[in-house]
């Protein structure tokens, strides 16, 4: 967030609408390999418990993922030169280089915050996630400060993928953490990984992804001018999807537990986040677009599409919560299917012959309800099936 807001009063519009671009492509990868983290975790805490050693040492792990992300990331370098919207001659090998630096930093840095929060090592956990974020605020400022421009922005931002190197250099138990083992061999475990990944990957396009749909669907001199409406995503999603991600594995931990029916435990929930997005959708009505326009001048949007992408963000955050419920159920397939399904209709709508701010507001609005509605489904219906069976068991004989 920060850094989006220093790029945006540091470089000129366009060049913000460049590095926008850049940033949901290089974070939308990020969210995909949260597969990896995840899948590292579960594996370390599971090994741990049942003082398993006979899996594969996370170190290796640690070596093959930035290995294989590494190579696969520079073999693909021409496609993600062209996969970055509006970017000309060296900016786009340049900035494709940064994606690639950054993603094989970030494959080492999941994998080894995995392996610490697998061996309960939180503190060391908290340094390294603090760590990566304070190096990539100082590296932002120092590089708008010296005037690096864009390529400067870029590389300051994906350097901070290696702070993690730090942490482990300097503690022992970091460096014992990565001689944990999983709970799998390499063929199950790397199996379990893509399967965890493929689920990341489908909530991870939309949420952190959709600038880059936008500029993807638009030519390349409305691309150019996005900045303000990408700004105006990231401003409206803030209050209610900040808090939301952060507390998400609580969320699955009270679902999984609760009693008499997920649904009806997650009513409050839904009825608070519709309440905060209506009263939002009014504010940003109201002043949404005086408080953008403090950014710059060039940063103007209307009063209804402020308040559409405030609708737009809570639709998300419906979704998001749905998903939730369906990870709490263990219908891993339902969530995937209503993520996969609202990604579809987003592109679908960012390709209606409209302009650029509509198509944003009609994609965030109609492509989470429609994934919502998929999850709704598949948590109905699982609900139904069990239904006969909790009836049949509570029968007297």
């Amino acid at each position: 967030m920060v850094a989006l807001l220093v790029a945006a009063i540091r470089l000129p519009l366009e060049d913000t609408s460049r590095f926008t671009f850049f940033w949901a492509v290089l974070f939308c990868v990020f969210g995909v390999l949260n597969g990896l983290a995840l899948e590292t975790t579960r594996a370390v805490t599971s090994a741990r418990s049942q003082a398993c050693a006979s899996g594969w040492p996370v170190g290796r792990v640690l070596a093959a993922a930035m290995v294989f992300v590494g190579v696969v990331c520079a073999a693909t370098a021409p496609a993600w030169r062209l996969a970055l919207p509006a970017m000309d001659g060296s900016l786009s090998w340049l900035t494709s280089l940064a994606v690639v630096v950054g993603v094989t930093g970030f494959a080492g840095h999941t994998t080894f915050a995995s392996a610490l929060a697998g061996n309960a090592l939180w503190r060391l956990y908290s340094l390294t996630v603090v760590a990566e974020s304070a190096v990539r605020l100082v590296l932002i400022l120092a590089a708008a400060w010296l005037g690096g421009g864009l390529i400067g922005l870029a590389f300051a931002t994906v350097a901070a993928e290696y702070a993690w190197i730090g942490v482990a250099a300097l503690s022992r138990d970091a460096r014992h953490a990565l001689s944990a083992h999983t709970d799998a061999g390499p063929r199950l475990f790397w199996r379990r990984v893509g399967s965890a990944t493929a689920g990341q990957a489908a909530s991870a396009i939309l949420v952190v992804g959709f600038p880059w749909l936008l500029g993807l669907t638009s030519t390349r001199a409305v691309a150019l001018t996005a900045a303000p409406l990408t700004m105006s995503v990231t401003l409206t999603r803030a209050p209610l999807m900040v808090p939301l991600n952060a507390f998400q594995n609580v969320a699955v931990a009270h679902f999984s537990q609760a009693r008499g029916g997920r649904l009806g435990a997650a009513g409050r929930i839904f009825g608070l986040v519709c309440a905060v997005g209506i009263a939002g959708a009014g504010l940003a009505w109201l002043i949404g677009p005086w408080l953008l326009r403090l950014i710059g001048p060039g940063y103007v949007i209307d009063q209804a599409t402020m308040a559409g992408l405030t609708l737009g963000a809570t639709s998300l955050a419906i979704l998001t919560l749905t998903g939730v419920l369906c990870q709490a159920s263990a219908l891993y397939r339902v969530y995937v299917t209503g993520w996969v399904t609202a990604a579809a209709v987003a592109v679908g709508a960012l390709l209606l012959p409209l302009a650029l701010a509509p198509r944003a507001v009609a994609a965030l609005l109609a492509g989470p309800l429609i994934g919502s509605g998929v999850h709704f489904l598949g948590l109905r219906r699982a609900r139904a099936e069990t239904r006969p069976a909790s009836a049949l068991r509570s029968e007297p004989n």
